[in-house]
């Protein structure tokens, strides 16, 4: 399972001491895992992107626009943002934390082209 590193430790492997870097995703067996999750030191990356999935709905319900409005206005970028999200969803199921955040990444900024070309359009 992969973890994402909570804060700068260093570990002894059978290649010396290693170095892990806050930020930086790691695969533990579980059994290591446990003991670091409970120092508070790593975490399941899942829960990593749930936090970011959290914080991208509450993004998207700042705005108005259902998926459905998106493809009235424009249906190349109602495809594009149908292929943001199953790359996104790709990464979830991949455990790729960088892969997701770029994938709700990319989805915001189809969104919010879509936006512009709304508002545009109003004037």
């Amino acid at each position: 399972m992969k973890h994402q590193v909570l804060e700068t430790f260093r570990v002894k492997t059978s290649q010396g001491e290693l170095e892990l870097q806050t930020g930086q995703v790691i695969t533990l067996p579980e059994d290591k895992a446990i003991s670091l999750i409970e120092a508070g030191k790593v975490r399941p990356v899942s829960e990593s992107m749930l936090e970011q999935y959290k914080a991208f709905i509450q993004w998207l319900k700042t705005y108005q626009m259902t998926i459905e409005d998106i493809k009235r206005n424009d249906i190349e970028l109602y495809d594009s943002i149908l292929s943001a999200v199953e790359n996104t969803d790709m990464a979830f199921y991949d455990e790729n934390l960088q892969g997701f955040l770029e994938g709700i990444h990319s989805v915001k900024q189809l969104y919010l082209q879509v936006m512009e070309k709304v508002l545009n359009n109003e004037k």
